[in-house]
């Protein structure tokens, strides 16, 4: 799109989602502005940002500076002449559409060799604005669909778990997840719902700073339940083992049930891939970062065998190297 359209870079963001601005696509020209204009908070202040939403309320499709600010403003402002001046990229263009209910915007950046749109330019993409929710639709109906093939792992292997997409919305969860909602967890309209407050506050944020792109151990909330156990809820970023067209934003939920006996490893690696006991030691180990010379020697084994073992593993659990085979490991139970 940025090249149809004589741009710099061109990105596709939803609304009041400026922080998942480091998980959409974007033009890889674009990719360290993005960078620097969430992470330094340039999106609190931009007016671009702050007015474009309102004006696309009033029906506008095409949507420019000059829309949204005067020539004196732009000279004034502390986004345009602290932030816009060091990137150079004066020239902005938005189109405003819908898809699947919700606010969208494709922004179009240029220099000021490329130069402001033309009328001819303007008339286009507002031919074009229709089509742009259904990309979107697409997008995220294959992303959903990928991410309920690929949490088949799980499901396998009998974990409760759910993935969020980047708009934390639920997009598949397993069969033992299903069974745990009830008054206490639930999910309507594809949202998660908590109904203890502590717990549901904390999944909120939890889900917000993954989502942010803010790195953190590995979290985990603990629901409490009336005559129950707690459910405990593990939050992690979502990993590149699974992570579909809008992955990089996702999230992975494991969930526990404290009223059930616990699956050991080996037995989930047994039932979801057929792995031997020798085999699910050996991927167990691995899953602990430990060397193949150092399982071999721990269990008596030849290096070589160990080799073969680790080769027979990566087959049948679908990975192709050590690092994917220990991502997976990453998210089977911890008791072994």
């Amino acid at each position: 799109m940025a090249r149809a359209t004589n741009s710099v870079g061109c990105l596709f963001y939803p609304r009041n989602q400026a922080r998942a601005l480091l998980h959409l696509p974007v033009s890889p020209d674009l990719r360290q502005f993005i960078d620097a204009y969430v992470q330094g908070g340039w999106f609190q202040i931009d007016p671009r940002s702050l007015r474009g939403w309102h004006v696309a309320d009033q029906g506008q499709i095409l949507i420019t500076d000059d829309d949204l600010t005067t020539p004196d403003e732009r000279n004034s402002s502390p986004y345009f002449q602290d932030f816009q001046r060091v990137w150079k990229l004066p020239e902005f263009a938005a189109v405003a559409f819908k898809a699947d209910n919700h606010q969208w915007c494709m922004s179009l950046l240029r220099d000021s060799l490329q130069g402001p749109m033309g009328a001819d330019e303007r008339a286009t993409l507002v031919a074009l604005s229709s089509h742009f929710g259904r990309v979107i639709e697409l997008a995220t109906l294959f992303d959903r669909r990928r991410g309920a093939e690929q949490i088949g792992t799980l499901e396998l292997a009998g974990i409760a778990a759910m993935l969020l997409d980047w708009n934390g919305t639920v997009a598949a969860l397993t069969t033992a997840a299903e069974a745990l909602l009830g008054p206490d967890v639930s999910v309507r309209g594809g949202q998660l719902h908590i109904l203890d407050g502590a717990a549901n506050r904390q999944m909120a944020d939890a889900v917000t700073a993954l989502r942010a792109g803010r790195t953190q151990p590995r979290q985990f909330i603990v629901v409490r339940r009336e005559d129950k156990r707690p459910i405990v809820i593990q939050v992690t970023e979502l990993p590149k083992l699974l992570s579909g067209a809008f992955g990089r934003a996702g999230v992975l939920l494991r969930l526990f049930d404290g009223d059930r006996k616990l699956m050991t490893a080996k037995e989930a690696l047994n039932m979801a891939f057929g792995l031997t006991a020798a085999e699910a030691r050996l991927a167990v180990e691995l899953g602990h970062e430990h060397s193949i010379d150092n399982i071999a020697e721990k269990f008596a084994v030849s290096a070589q065998t160990a080799r073969v073992q680790l080769k027979s593993v990566l087959r049948k659990t679908g990975t192709h190297k050590q690092s994917e085979l220990v991502a997976l490991m990453a998210n089977m139970p911890r008791k072994e």
